[in-house]
């Protein structure tokens, strides 16, 4: 186990969030968590101490990472301790202090570059990890990932189609060298 760097640390979001409609029915996505379950455990290994918030997935916990099971997005709010808001990444970063950086997630369909630019200027967000997530064994529910990796700077960087683990440690590279 590494020895914790407590000057970095990181909270993520990984997998889906049930919405009920009533007591047996919900809407949802089709997230498996895996790609935030590797960013947890490659942050843990460069020695990040992490907090992940997890809706219900079926992976185990990262050894080293504070695990806070949720549901639905109103948990999420819960776990983060913040004012019930609609946009949660939003929020976060408008609260953002100056030695943070906000990284997002597009997982999109079509018009991947264009819908994750817009997210990351709106959102006003430092970074954003966009993924075409129409392609077959690529993305959500899938152990492989390819991403576009967005910067408020105008950086531009590609990777994949790779193992989750290695797109977290090409995403932590790039955002926290």
């Amino acid at each position: 186990m590494p020895v914790i760097n407590r000057s970095l640390r990181c909270l993520l979001t990984a997998g889906p969030t049930r919405e009920h409609l009533d007591p047996v029915r919900f809407l949802s996505n089709g997230s498996s968590g895996k790609m935030g379950f590797a960013l947890a455990a490659a942050a843990v290994a460069r020695g990040w101490e992490v907090d992940l918030v997890s809706g219900p997935v079926a992976l185990p916990a990262p050894d080293g990472v504070r695990v806070h099971r949720v549901v639905s997005a109103a948990d999420i709010l819960a776990a983060l301790e913040l004012v019930p808001t609609v946009d949660i990444l939003k929020t976060l970063a408008a609260l953002k202090r100056p030695d943070q950086v906000v990284v997002g997630f597009a997982a999109e369909t079509n018009d991947v570059e264009a819908y994750a630019c817009r997210k990351l200027s709106d959102k006003r967000l430092d970074w954003i990890v966009a993924n075409d997530v129409s392609q077959a064994g690529i993305g959500m529910n899938a152990d492989n990932n390819a991403v576009l990796l967005l910067g408020a700077n105008g950086a531009r960087r590609a990777f994949g189609p790779a193992p989750k683990t290695a797109v977290a440690e090409f995403i932590l590279a790039q955002i926290a060298p």
